[in-house]
C-alpha cells in the first residue's frame, strides 16, 4: 500500500485495513510487515493530526468563552450605567414636581409600576395565599457512595462507567 493511499484514507478506514492484515495473519500465518508498520505509521499520523484539531478547537472555544466574558461584563456594566442614570433623572425629575420632560424628539415622563407585593413576615401570611411545590430528586452521588461501601445496586437504577477522551 503506497503512502499516498493511507494519507488519503480516514483514520476509521486505516483501523479497518489494520484489522484485515491482522484478520490476514491469523488465517494464512503471513502477513506483510512493512505494509502493517506502514498502516500503523499512517495511523499515529492520523491520530497526531486528530489530536491537533481537537487543541486547536478546545482553544478556539475558549477564546470566544473569554469573548463572552468580556461581552457579558461590558453588557452589565451598560445595563448598569443606564439603570443609575434612568433613577438620577427619575429623583431629579421628582424633587423638582416636573412628572414629564420633553428633549427634542425624546420624552421621558413618571408613570405609575404595577402593584407588586412585598413579604414582610412570611408566618403571619394565610395557608390560602401559598402554594406548596414538592421537588422530588434522584440522590446519584448517594447511590454511587451506597455502590462503592456495599456493593449492592439498588432496585430502579443501573450503574454506567463509560470512557472519554483526556487530550494533554
Amino acid at each position: 500500500m503506497s503512502e499516498t493511499h493511507t494519507k488519503l484514507l480516514k483514520l476509521y478506514e486505516i483501523r479497518r485495513e489494520i484489522e484485515a492484515a491482522l484478520a490476514a495473519e491469523n488465517e494464512d500465518g503471513g502477513f506483510d510487515s512493512a505494509e502493517l508498520d506502514a498502516l500503523q505509521l499512517a495511523f499515529e499520523e492520523k491520530a497526531s493530526a486528530c489530536i491537533r484539531q481537537l487543541k486547536n478547537l478546545k482553544a478556539s472555544a475558549d477564546a470566544i468563552s473569554a469573548e463572552i466574558q468580556k461581552l457579558t461584563a461590558a453588557k452589565t456594566a451598560l445595563e448598569n450605567n443606564h439603570r443609575r442614570l434612568a433613577e438620577y433623572l427619575k429623583h431629579e425629575m421628582e424633587a423638582l414636581g416636573k412628572p414629564t420632560i420633553q428633549a427634542g424628539i425624546h420624552k421621558a415622563r413618571i408613570a405609575k409600576s404595577p402593584i407588586t407585593v412585598q413579604v414582610i413576615d412570611e408566618g403571619k401570611i394565610d395557608d390560602h395565599w401559598k402554594k406548596v411545590e414538592t421537588v422530588e430528586t434522584v440522590l446519584k452521588k448517594e447511590i454511587i457512595a451506597h455502590l462503592k461501601e456495599t456493593g449492592e445496586i439498588p432496585s430502579g437504577v443501573e450503574i454506567l462507567q463509560s470512557t472519554h477522551l483526556r487530550v494533554s
